[in-house]
């Protein structure tokens, strides 16, 4: 199963701005709280209208234990019963949902404490290679044989239009070729035995990675007032030769922004199987293996208090995905699956500053986050792999859930 959704299996920041988030959208649906065992067919089946529109759609989330205020928004923040949230057995609820879908749609059921209160959340995933169709009619609520999709507006109905079933099509064709493209890239590697995987790619990628780091340790100027925060994005697959260095260029080229500028890409020059480019003065440092592993260094400014702005650093990794997604696309990989991270290598003593308060400073030697996506999926949901990133640098920070709600909240609306 391919999704651009990260895992955020137990992180309570995440659903506790999820919970509070108070607006429902195409990837995001409220109900107040209820028994998964006392719910009529019918009541159940409407539950399942949601999962298969948010699975035909780009995935998302359906919260339970939030019902409505007078005015008719999701703010009534009810949580649900101990013996609510035992009836949300997933054997029991994946059973049923898996009956009336076709294929079954991949879901979880997370539940979550949040402020002393439990929630039901279903977590589900975007379709891999074919849209989920509804296998069976139920009292209205769900029509056999529909393809329902999720709206901006926040209806789950079915698709009616040329252009919806299209757009379903289209994406059922891209993640098909995705796969497709994932199983020929690994019969090539087997046969030719230069890819690997796993822990060996991981080794690998971390040797050129620490090439970049002694580079840097080397050549970057020291006390600048500033914080050097470094980027990585690589394959999950290692291939020292994936891609000429011809290539590269044209890849730096056509990412080229506000990340890493066209006059940048302009300066890359050659080192071993490597391109570079270093500028002293601006502070910025760029590598692009030809194992298509990317290495970014900037400084950020730090103020008086030694504190770096929280808006400064969530633009920046906002920058880094849409660049990251740029790239791959550029050299062809729009179907690999990436690892994104972003390292504070010198942290030690910083606070993370916003314009009502300060946390308190950094106790560690470095903040790192990493998380995976895949390259298409960036170009549909940037903004959860910026936000996910944002929140694992902000939690290491022990900045207080309410900052890191109201960051991840304008990282996702932007």
């Amino acid at each position: 199963m391919t999704s651009g959704k990260a895992d955020y299996s137990g992180n309570t920041a995440f659903w506790r701005e999820l919970v509070y988030r108070g607006v429902e959208s195409d990837e995001l649906d409220y109900k107040a709280a209820m028994n998964w065992n006392l719910l009529s067919k019918s009541g159940r089946a409407k539950l399942i209208r949601h999962c298969l529109a948010f699975a035909n759609t780009r995935g998302g989330y359906l919260v339970i234990g939030v019902g409505e205020d007078a005015s008719g928004h999701p703010s009534d923040y009810q949580g649900v019963s101990p013996e609510e949230l035992h009836s949300f057995d997933p054997s029991a609820v994946m059973s049923f949902v898996h009956h009336l879908t076709d294929p079954p749609i991949q879901f979880t059921i997370e539940r979550p404490e949040i402020d002393g209160k439990r929630y039901v959340i279903f977590d589900i995933k975007p379709f891999s290679s074919l849209p989920h169709i509804c296998a069976s009619g139920v009292d209205g609520e769900l029509q056999q044989g529909v393809f329902y999709i999720r709206t901006k507006g926040a209806s789950s109905r079915p698709a009616v239009s040329a252009m919806e079933m299209q757009s379903l099509i289209r994406r059922a064709l891209r993640n098909q070729r995705a796969m497709l493209g994932q199983m020929l890239r690994g019969i090539l590697y087997e046969a030719r035995d230069l890819a690997e995987s796993g822990p060996s790619a991981e080794r690998r990628f971390t040797v050129e990675q620490e090439q970049f780091s002694r580079y840097l340790r080397n050549r970057w100027p020291r006390n600048t007032g500033g914080i050097r925060v470094e980027f990585y994005v690589r394959p999950m697959i290692y291939d020292a030769s994936r891609c000429s260095l011809r290539r590269l260029q044209q890849g730096a080229q056509m990412a080229a922004g506000a990340f890493f500028s066209a006059e940048e890409a302009g300066t890359l020059y050659r080192v071993s199987t490597a391109l570079r480019a270093f500028d002293p003065e601006k502070r910025t440092a760029a590598e692009f293996f030809q194992s298509a592993l990317v290495c970014r260094a900037i400084e950020l400014p730090l103020n008086r208090r030694g504190g770096l702005d929280v808006e400064v650093l969530r633009t920046d990794l906002s920058d880094f995905i849409h660049f990251a997604e740029r790239f791959y696309m550029g050299i062809g990989m729009d179907d690999a699956v990436l690892q994104l991270s972003c390292s504070l290598p010198e942290a030690e003593g910083v606070i993370l500053g916003w314009k009502d308060g300060f946390s308190a400073p950094f106790a560690g030697e470095s903040a790192t986050c990493a998380v995976e996506f895949s390259a298409a999926d960036l170009a549909s949901a940037p903004e959860l792999a910026a936000g996910k990133l944002w929140m694992g640098i902000g939690e290491q920070f022990l900045l207080s859930p309410k900052i890191l709600q109201k960051v991840t909240r304008s990282a996702v609306d932007q």
